[in-house]
């Protein structure tokens, strides 16, 4: 009889171990799936974080176009301007011109 009973008490103490394994290995398993989630969050905010700095730098640009696009008609309207002020003087010259071959005759 103490020999069954010896077998039964080891046959208990072999279950207390793989009970113990296995809770030892669902808390592994646990940890595992902690460190991908926070990796996972990790990379997420990685991602979100580049998708940020992409756009700012697309705003830049944007910004960049306009102020090139603002300065270029800017450009475009002195040219025009000296333009109109030069035509004005060639009409003047010639208004002049005009008067004086009219004082000649």
């Amino acid at each position: 009889m103490e020999a069954k009973g010896g077998g039964a008490g080891g046959e208990g103490e072999e279950e207390e171990e793989e009970e113990e394994e296995e809770e030892e290995e669902e808390e592994e398993e646990e940890e595992e799936e902690e460190e991908e989630e926070e990796e996972e969050e990790e990379e997420e905010e990685e991602e979100e974080e580049e998708e940020e700095e992409e756009e700012e730098e697309e705003e830049e640009e944007e910004e960049e176009e306009e102020e090139e696009e603002e300065e270029d008609e800017e450009e475009e309207e002195e040219e025009e301007e000296e333009e109109e002020e030069e035509e004005d003087e060639e009409e003047e010259e010639e208004e002049e011109e005009e008067e004086e071959e009219e004082v000649e005759e």
